[in-house]
């Protein structure tokens, strides 16, 4: 599994990436830390991420957000 894992693209946390979570923190009200990951998927080209950080369903820069744990039925 690590040897998978180890074969997707990685982002890289530059300054630019940092200053564009700043803004989606500032824009979406949620913690810098979070908001990387968003701005990190988006860079990736991901179109969605699996977290319970944040609310299910939304779009946030482009990346759908859902949670690996909830077990409803999607809305697609």
């Amino acid at each position: 599994m690590i040897e998978l894992l180890a074969r997707l693209p990685v982002v890289a946390t530059d300054a630019d990436l940092v200053l564009r979570a700043v803004a989606t923190a500032g824009r979406h009200q949620l913690s810098v830390w979070d908001a990387l990951i968003v701005e990190a998927g988006a860079e990736a080209g991901c179109t969605q991420l699996w977290t319970e950080e944040l609310v299910t369903g939304s779009t946030l820069r482009g990346v759908r957000i859902g949670d690996p744990f909830d077990d409803r039925p999607s809305r697609d």
